[in-house]
């Protein structure tokens, strides 16, 4: 079981390494490992980051979509009326395939919180962006946007701990299990 494991995590590492956004940019190498377990739990993931000063991220994150949502966005698109009530209908229906796959990670959460004690700012939280996307990332990345660049430079580093913490949590997790 573990040989097996350790196989998938390598071949889903792998396509990791080759992935690109739509800017052509690859996957930042602080978020490499974090990707490879999402993806390994069935999570689709769009787009990452581990954080940038220069930029003001305010942290690290990971976008979601579900192909499914994707699609039903598509239709939007084309659409291209969100009072009509066939968009209407899609767009409920995008919304609910991205919470229905982003549940397990829920539960993920959840667990990793239940006896660990951090800051409100540095704690990690899924939240939903437009109809059709959702992203994790910590609860006080905002802040960064207002903050001196000392503080800025204490946030982020806080935040990719907290992000890198739960990534070794999500591999021990499936490393531990007894599911292929």
């Amino acid at each position: 079981m573990a040989t097996e494991k350790q196989s998938c995590w390598q071949e889903t590492r792998k396509h990791v390494l080759q992935m690109t956004d739509k800017l052509g940019m690859p996957v930042d190498k602080r978020m490499i490992e974090t990707v490879t377990i999402l993806k390994l739990l069935g999570l689709h993931t769009t787009m990452s980051c581990s954080g940038h000063m220069q930029r003001i991220t305010g942290g690290p994150y990971v976008a979601f979509i579900s192909p499914k949502a994707e699609k039903y966005r598509e239709r939007c698109k084309q659409i291209d009326n969100p009072k009509d009530a066939q968009y209407k209908k899609l767009y409920q229906k995008a919304l609910r395939e991205n919470i229905l796959e982003l549940q397990k990670l829920y539960h993920l959460l959840e667990q990793f919180y239940a006896a660990r004690n951090v800051t409100f700012g540095r704690r990690l939280s899924l939240r939903t962006h437009g109809f059709s996307a959702s992203r994790l990332d910590c609860q006080g990345a905002d802040l960064a946007r207002i903050v001196d660049r000392r503080s800025r430079k204490q946030m982020l580093a806080g935040s990719q701990a907290e992000m890198k913490d739960f990534t070794e949590y999500l591999k021990r997790s499936f490393f531990e299990s007894k599911a292929p």
